[in-house]
């Protein structure tokens, strides 16, 4: 079977965006977007020859990625236990870069079968396809959701139980207790849809708040990420995932849990 890790992504109050904005001021935001996530996609910068400017390294990325309109798909080229780790910290990065300028992601992480394949071109169709059950479960948790964040689908849980030997500090753990130490992901209550307002799951959702996110908690910015572009705060259920990714936040900086993108401290499994 061909299982990959698959992450579906949804720019959160992109419908206002597009009605509040014109066609050519959408078209220049979103190429703004396509930045920002290009810019956090590889794990390191470095520097040109006869360069000051710092661009992306992309080698080695065994990550790809799909965009239509609001929707992000990224899937992993191979299935491993480290392929896995960097995954999730690509996530988080992403999911970082895009709420600093001003772009809320809501998504979900799953894993199982899936196929992205490009054949058959003709004038009338570009020939791609994607299928899979991961990504049906990655989208439906997505949906599911009343935050900013990305929640780990429970089909992950074959990988996070998995023991693995971390060479940095020569220890054994299932892999999700190294990924938590390390500030890669959280176990948190995620909020969750519900009847009569906000329910909650136990589960584990990527850490994606860094010390610009506290500033912004400080500086009682935070929400500003979000109304952003024409973005609209009117109805109840942005408010609650306003209400809901703010309470993440706070727990993570309250916690001492704040990543620190960019630094080495992931070891090796």
């Amino acid at each position: 079977m061909n299982k990959k890790f698959v992450c579906y992504l949804d720019i959160l109050g992109f419908s206002k965006m597009v009605e509040n904005n014109t066609h050519e001021d959408v078209v220049e935001l979103f190429r703004k977007f396509q930045f920002v996530f290009l810019f956090s996609f590889p794990d390191s910068l470095e520097k040109k020859p006869n360069s000051d400017v710092y661009f992306p390294n992309y080698t080695n990325i065994k990550t790809k990625s799909f965009f239509v309109s609001d929707s992000i798909l990224i899937w992993s080229e191979d299935n491993d236990v480290n392929s896995f780790a960097n995954f999730t910290k690509r996530i988080g990065r992403i999911l970082n870069y895009a709420f600093v300028e001003g772009y809320p992601l809501r998504g979900s992480i799953a894993y199982g079968n899936f196929t992205y394949e490009k054949s058959h071109k003709s004038p009338v169709n570009e020939g791609q396809f994607i299928v899979g059950n991961s990504l049906v479960r990655a989208v439906n948790m997505e949906q599911k959701t009343a935050w900013s964040g990305c929640v780990l689908d429970n089909s992950c849980n074959e990988i996070l139980d998995m023991l693995v030997f971390n060479t940095e500090r020569k220890e054994t753990k299932k892999l999700s207790e190294h990924l938590v130490e390390y500030n890669i992901i959280a176990q948190y209550p995620v909020p969750m849809k519900g009847k009569d307002g906000t329910e909650e799951i136990n589960g584990f959702a990527i850490n994606w708040v860094n010390p610009m996110i506290s500033d912004k908690l400080n500086l009682g910015d935070f929400e500003n990420c979000f109304t952003r572009y024409g973005k609209s705060v009117d109805s109840c259920s942005v408010k609650t995932k306003i209400t809901n990714t703010k309470l993440f936040a706070e727990y993570i900086v309250n916690n001492q849990k704040v990543i620190f993108i960019g630094t080495k401290s992931n070891g090796e499994f």
